[in-house]
């Protein structure tokens, strides 16, 4: 009998260590990442790689901090507003971006976003910018280069979401965790 509740209660803690610290299910809400992710789809996210936060501790720490994400991965970050939004990660710490022609330019080069649909403009952000104290997101502007440990996010559905050109440039500390899976559609 001993043995059998050893055996599941390290079962549980093996579940709730996997969950925390590795592998997370989120269902999106909304649809700003349409058509690749929409409204009710079921994904899985890796924590694996991103820095990883104890629960009722404000303590942060990355196992893995000379890891960088690739170039447009779907990315899950906690925005100004600590609410979890997902997006496309477009832009890498050191790129030079332009926004022009409806395009994004990274490197001077019109980026190829075949996950967009056909049509879809890529607006830029405006031209004014508010910055709020103790805010650790870069604002952005038409063009610039993406700073150290930031990074340039934009969601599939442009004309409907909320991504880089509103909120500015991700610092990646609240990068959360990376599309693993659809799970379900």
């Amino acid at each position: 009998m001993k043995k059998k509740i050893t055996i599941i209660t390290l079962f549980f803690v093996s579940i709730i260590c996997i969950r925390t610290f590795f592998f997370r299910i989120y269902i999106v809400e909304g649809n700003s990442m349409a058509p690749s992710l929409q409204d009710g789809s079921i994904i899985l996210v890796s924590l694996f790689a991103y820095p990883l936060r104890i629960p009722g501790l404000k303590t942060e720490f990355q196992l893995f901090s000379k890891w960088q994400p690739k170039r447009l991965s779907i990315v899950l970050f906690e925005d100004p507003k600590q609410e979890m939004l997902i997006k496309r990660l477009v832009g890498l710490p050191g790129d030079e971006y332009e926004f022009k022609n409806d395009k994004v330019y990274i490197q001077s080069k019109a980026l190829s976003e075949g996950y967009l649909e056909e049509g879809v403009r890529t607006v830029p952000p405006s031209d004014s910018a508010s910055i709020l104290p103790a805010h650790p997101f870069r604002v952005i502007f038409r063009e610039g280069q993406i700073p150290k440990d930031y990074f340039l996010v934009l969601g599939d559905n442009r004309s409907n979401t909320t991504d880089s050109r509103k909120i500015g440039l991700i610092p990646k500390i609240k990068l959360r965790g990376e599309l693993l899976f659809l799970l379900i559609k």
